[in-house]
């Protein structure tokens, strides 16, 4: 009869194993997500499409002529975001190579990371002689998060509905329609590490906080491995900080 109790016993210590398991799997998915902090993003653009209608207004008569630009040139070059996250929720200010800043609105699910950078419509001009507008332009990025380094690479397109350009002078107009693809291309992220009070700095500040949760299972201190923590923050936290120690001054 022991034998038989001890056999009985264990599809219940299976069951119990298994469930386990499942709640620490589930557990470090969703520790692994937190990409929070100073952004560094490459990108390598590949210009593809447009569809182009232009028209000469001399004489009062317009004459227009439409075709379709495939003008493929290769842009690199380095942004910058400050990005927070809520759960899921990402969100932050997206800063181009002029300096201007614009709102970054996404979403994380385990290692996916997807977002949109949203460029509103602009108007430039110089009376009497030319102007130039757009309607509002769509960056939008889908890609994953490597566990190990915490670089996030993906895929990048542009989207916009309408551009127009004017030219008073010389009478000439014309009228970019971009409504399914202006652009494509690919983008690396590295997210600063360290940075613990998200100050966009690592410094003496990140480290008392670090030290406030030493030897705890503390997920905002629990910060090596990249991502996922390994559920105590301890010297290799302390570590992967110096590291990255005083990333962000200026």
């Amino acid at each position: 009869m022991k034998h038989r109790r001890q056999y009985l016993a264990r599809p219940y210590n299976t069951l119990i194993l298994t469930l386990v398991i499942l709640f620490l799997g589930s557990t470090r998915q969703a520790r692994a997500v937190n990409i929070a902090g100073q952004w560094t993003m490459e990108y390598n653009f590949l210009h593809s499409f447009e569809h182009v209608v232009d028209c000469d207004y001399y004489g009062g008569v317009p004459e227009c002529e439409e075709y379709d630009l495939i003008d493929d040139f290769l842009d690199e070059g380095i942004l910058h975001a400050d990005v927070q996250q809520n759960g899921s929720r990402i969100w932050g200010i997206f800063t181009n190579e002029d300096g201007d800043e614009y709102e970054l609105e996404g979403t994380v699910s385990g290692l996916a990371v997807e977002f949109i950078i949203i460029i509103p419509a602009w108007d430039d001009y110089l009376p009497g002689l030319y102007r130039w507008t757009g309607t509002r332009m769509d960056l939008h990025f889908a890609g994953t998060c490597d566990e190990g380094t915490g670089v996030i690479t993906g895929q990048i397109t542009e989207t916009q509905d309408r551009k127009y350009w004017e030219d008073w002078f010389y009478g000439y107009r014309s009228t970019s329609e971009s409504t399914n693809l202006l652009a494509t291309g690919e983008m690396t992220i590295t997210v600063q590490g360290g940075d613990l009070n998200e100050d966009s700095t690592v410094n003496l500040s990140d480290f008392a906080r670090l030290a406030q949760y030493w030897q705890t299972d503390a997920s905002v201190a629990d910060i090596y491995p990249v991502l996922e923590g390994d559920g105590i923050v301890d010297l290799n936290d302390l570590a992967f900080m110096c590291e990255h120690w005083l990333e962000g001054t200026e």
